[in-house]
């Protein structure tokens, strides 16, 4: 095992971490989320519209707090994870990895070799090539390879996938494994927690961290069952959450009805 750093350090510390998942493609939203306290935020460009210029902004953004900045990328495509890595992420959290062959992929493209194929380049994170020869140095040891089980094929590949050499940690996406497993949202719950202890008894086999999501409420059953990263905050619910709330409490103060 390498001598780990950074955010990779930290998702192998075996500490319990706190991340969000950010859809506001606003540097503002970044900087207020960073200073938190969480331990990284994930940016969503898989289903979250963010310009290149917005990301650019928003993991500058991040990284200038104590949070660490993971991308969401759309795909496991290597021009996708060069260029947020480039830009200063932290991290790359890869959608949908259903066998440890594209859990390899992932790897490649993330770091540079002989661990991997990921090209060397005057981008941010290197100082824009002014201290390319310490970030090179560097970015193994620190640039986490997180990947997402979404389908039931993820699942039964998932110690496979957990061991592949490089893989930092698993999240188990709830809505689409719950599509994919024909639950459906808001469907019988016990085949999707059955899928989530499964991912949770990969991870803990293979030493690799594994996030889930869920209900705050369910954050220490989660944990005393293996899990080790926690998502409880998405910037657009709750702000739509907060905004409801709001208008609901002025409302009943007034004595008016929409």
């Amino acid at each position: 095992m390498p001598d780990l750093q950074g955010l990779r350090g930290l998702l192998a510390s075996g500490s319990p971490l706190a991340t969000m998942l950010m859809n506001i493609p606003d540097p503002a939203v970044a900087e207020i989320l960073g200073r938190s306290g969480v331990d990284y935020i994930v940016i969503d460009t898989e289903h979250a519209f963010f310009p290149s210029q917005s990301l650019r902004e928003c993991i500058a953004a991040v990284r200038s707090t104590p949070a660490k900045a993971v991308v969401r990328v759309a795909a496991n495509e290597e021009h996708l994870i060069k260029t947020v890595l480039d830009l200063g992420a932290d991290g790359v959290q890869v959608p949908n990895v259903r066998t440890a062959a594209e859990a390899e992929r992932a790897v490649a493209f993330a770091r540079f070799a002989p661990e991997g194929t990921r090209g060397v380049g005057y981008g941010r994170a290197s100082g824009h090539g002014t201290d390319i020869i310490h970030y090179v140095g560097r970015a193994n040891r620190e640039t986490a390879v997180i990947l997402m089980i979404e389908s039931g094929s993820g699942v039964d590949a998932a110690d496979a996938i957990a061991a592949v050499p490089g893989v930092d940690a698993l999240v188990v996406g709830p809505a689409d494994l719950a599509v994919d497993l024909g639950v459906g949202l808001g469907g019988d719950p016990a085949p999707l927690e059955e899928a989530y202890l499964r991912v949770l008894e990969a991870g803990r086999r293979q030493g690799v961290a594994v996030a889930v999501g869920g209900g705050i409420e369910d954050a220490r059953r989660w944990y005393d069952r293996g899990a080790r990263v926690f998502l409880h905050f998405v910037d657009t619910l709750a702000l739509a959450q907060v905004a409801t709330s709001s208008v609901d409490a002025t409302r009943a103060a007034l004595g008016t009805h929409p």
